[in-house]
């Protein structure tokens, strides 16, 4: 793909000075990405064996799986936005976290009524979406937890044994941990291999490069929990006074290494240069002659082959005898002739897709997401020195920090985690931008404001998310009649009693469990807490005036708010449910295909959130990783089963199609048939 402004007949200001203007998005089109008349010519002649709709966590899992085990298979991949961020925004500095959140997202459905009258604080929206190239992938905590078979009760028994069984030495959870680079948070690359330099090139490295530590205050925290989970669950009389159960006590896993455990910094994983790495590595060899005359005939790209064309909005699937034939998109037709399509774009777009494509009427019944509480507390810094024992918490007072993953089952039986990051700065002025480069969760985390007055302090900033009831009768995704049919879809997202339950005791759960464990903590009393309060009225918060003065301070625990409920949820699911053991009636069976009218569409495969039967409690992408990545193998086995079948069937009838005693397929006798071609 050449440059535009350097071209064999027009570059180097010859015969004109050329383009003035080029902007970020015509660079990447001739670099990777497809140029209009690349376009056109891959609708008008190119064949593939995928199309995949989505360029997130999922569509990168199925391409690179396909084109790293099936040598002759080709992907277009349609995005339906463009480039903004080659890799996650923290990775590049805290100055990029301007870029994203509210001023970068879309909301593709419109909010019901009911859902923005609902009472304080109980009124939730839901967050919106990212629509560029790698999607969510450059604002997401990283936060990887595999579940456990408890944790997934309700889901299909054969599909999370298929992906937590070894198939050889791994099994599809191991693959996805490879894939998005996880590491423990007690074992981050960074941290091991910078301490391995000490002593050699750079004497006391760690202290040199003043770089974060996941040491010593980590351990110390990891074993106070861990050492005290029976006691705290078996307390229900005194100081449980939910009844909640932590399940378990986790170092937290993070998709931050590099991939080949050689990384001497921490980098968060997303996926545009994944991607874009995966046009130049998958390229055909072109040392065959013979071969290379017959990929050509199908791809105006070759050697690539992966394709991507961006700002490409997949509008409807057309369909016929429940088989895809094409995509209408805002760029033009696609026809898929013998490709399988792939949906890899979320959770609620796919249910719009699919809705208005098949007018199908179990897409969108369900919804479920997280709700979030968050809580902030500190405790003195000589409590931590009496369990570590010994003068300082680090012996080279660097920036130190920690992540680890408390899973709990409230006494309902719903489940909640909490997301537990640990900073402790004694250079808090000095250290503002090292801490956000290096935060476990920086969409959860210590603000410059609590940092600022507690060098002798450790932080607890906890992020609890809990889960939506699937069988809430109250949380829908409805198609509707809006002019646009990508944004055809009404969002409903009250939380039902059992919800409500759960997100109050999820609080109450994580205000107990960090009294008990570290006596009286300071609690962060925010803008956000007072507002859920104001909107409750001075008939329910007494001391609504003086709580108003409180704003965005620490303050001991009998000041501390009731409601640390966050009125946005995220972790969208459910959608498009598969196979279950949760009484749901599936969209999807358990080899990812669309179910209409009770029948497999043959050539279209669904994967990512949307086909939740339970929402759970833990962060999603681990498991729709591995989910996409055991759908690339279903396909290659199937690709190559009916490969098997064709040479059988070749064989009992004793003849092939011939002409000019040339063996041709379906798509040849197409192209002899186009009267352009004579």
């Amino acid at each position: 793909m050449g440059n535009f402004a350097s071209s064999r007949n027009l570059g180097n200001g010859y015969p004109t000075p050329g383009p003035q203007r080029p902007d970020i998005q015509d660079i990447m089109n001739h670099a990777y990405f497809l140029t209009e008349g690349q376009w056109k010519e891959a609708r008008e002649n190119n064949s593939y064996d995928y199309i995949v709709i989505g360029s997130g966590f999922c569509g990168y899992a199925f391409a690179k799986r396909i084109l790293e085990k099936d040598k002759e298979a080709t992907i277009l991949m349609i995005e339906r936005g463009g480039f903004l961020l080659p890799t996650h925004f923290q990775n590049l500095g805290a100055s990029y976290k301007k870029l994203v959140g509210p001023i970068s997202e879309t909301f593709p459905w419109s909010l019901s009524q009911s859902t923005m009258l609902e009472k304080a604080p109980y009124r939730v929206t839901q967050h919106g979406m990212l629509p560029y190239f790698g999607g969510r992938s450059f604002l997401w905590s990283a936060w990887c937890p595999q579940p456990e078979a408890e944790q997934a009760e309700k889901w299909s028994p054969e599909l999370f044994k298929s992906l937590t069984e070894k198939n050889g030495k791994t099994s599809y959870f191991d693959d996805a941990i490879e894939l998005l680079h996880v590491h423990k948070s007690n074992s981050l690359p960074f941290v091991k291999n910078l301490k391995k330099l000490k002593g050699l090139d750079l004497e006391d490295n760690l202290s040199k490069l003043q770089l974060p530590e996941y040491g010593a205050l980590q351990d110390a925290i990891y074993n106070k929990f861990y050492n005290n989970r029976e006691n705290f669950n078996s307390n229900v009389d005194n100081g449980n006074r939910t009844g909640a159960h932590l399940m378990k006590v986790e170092y937290a896993s993070l998709a931050c290494g590099d991939g080949e455990n050689k990384g001497i910094d921490f980098n968060k994983f997303s996926t545009p240069t994944a991607i874009l790495n995966l046009v130049d590595s998958t390229a055909f060899d072109t040392k065959d002659p013979v071969a290379e005359k017959r990929r050509k005939e199908r791809n105006n790209m070759y050697p690539n082959r992966l394709h991507i064309v961006t700002e490409c909005v997949v509008e409807e699937i057309l369909n016929e005898d429940n088989k895809a034939y094409g995509l209408s998109t805002t760029r033009g037709t696609i026809a898929l002739n013998d490709a399988e399509l792939i949906v890899a774009t979320g959770a609620l777009p796919p249910a719009t897709l699919i809705q208005k494509s098949f007018n199908h009427q179990l897409a969108g019944q369900h919804f479920t997401a997280h709700t979030i509480s968050a809580i902030t507390a500190r405790v003195e810094k000589y409590k931590f020195l009496a369990l570590l024992g010994q003068d300082s918490i680090s012996e080279n007072d660097n920036l130190q920090m920690g992540a680890i993953y408390l899973p709990f089952f409230a006494k309902n039986k719903q489940q909640f985690h909490i997301q537990l990051s640990i900073i402790h700065d004694p250079n808090p002025n000095k250290n503002r931008e090292l801490a956000m480069r290096y935060m476990p969760d920086v969409v959860s985390t210590a603000s410059p404001e609590q940092l600022a007055d507690s060098e002798n302090h450790v932080i607890l900033v906890c992020a609890i998310l809990g889960e939506l009831d699937i069988h809430n009768k109250e949380a829908y995704f409805h198609a509707n009649h809006d002019h646009d049919v990508t944004t055809a879809s009404v969002l409903r997202c009250n939380p039902s009693s059992i919800d409500k339950e759960t997100w109050d005791d999820m609080g109450k759960a994580t205000y107990d469990i960090l009294d008990f464990l570290f006596g009286d903590p300071e609690y962060w009393y925010s803008d956000l807490n007072y507002y859920q309060e104001s909107q409750l009225g001075k008939d329910v918060v007494k001391d609504l005036e003086e709580r108003s003065k409180m704003q965005n301070s620490w303050v001991n625990k009998d000041k501390r708010t009731a409601y640390p409920h966050v009125p946005a949820m995220v972790h969208e699911g459910s959608t498009l449910p598969i196979v279950n053991n949760n009484d749901i009636d599936p969209v999807v069976n358990l080899e990812y295909q669309l179910i209409n009218r009770g029948t497999p569409v043959s050539n279209l495969f669904i994967t990512g959130a949307s086909l939740w039967a339970q929402s759970g409690a833990w962060n999603p992408t681990l498991t729709m990783t591995a989910m996409a990545l055991q759908l690339a193998d279903k396909r290659i086995a199937a690709k190559k089963a009916g490969k098997a079948v064709d040479a059988k069937k070749e064989s009992i009838n004793g003849e092939k199609k011939h002409i000019n005693g040339n063996t041709i397929g379906s798509n040849e006798v197409f192209s002899l048939m186009d009267q352009s071609k004579f």
